[in-house]
């Protein structure tokens, strides 16, 4: 169950990265836009959510290598996609917003 195995969560790190690279390039050549009000500040503040979670995944996933027994693997997995999640999100409102 509870094994020191960190190479599902590494892989899932990892295609959302490339997920990531992806949304913000494709969004960059993007002829649309998005009418958002303060659409720079609403990135920000997505931006500083996203890190945040980036920041408690990373200390999870430390946690869960050193202790294995103490953290569940699907904990840092649902920050893992929190953060990519409000990532997308502040990349599609920095790129897209008017």
């Amino acid at each position: 169950m509870n094994r020191p195995d960190m190479s599902q969560t590494n892989i899932s790190f990892f295609l959302g990265v490339l997920l990531l690279a992806g949304i913000s390039w494709g969004t960059r050549f993007s002829p649309y836009s998005l009418q958002i009000p303060f659409h720079r500040e609403v990135g920000l503040a997505l931006y500083g959510i996203a890190s945040v979670f980036a920041l408690l995944s990373l200390m999870l996933h430390l946690k869960r290598a050193q202790s294995p027994w103490k953290i569940s693997p699907a904990s840092v997995s649902i920050s893992y996609i929190v953060f990519f999640v409000f990532s997308v999100f502040g990349i599609i409102v920095q790129h897209l917003g008017v």
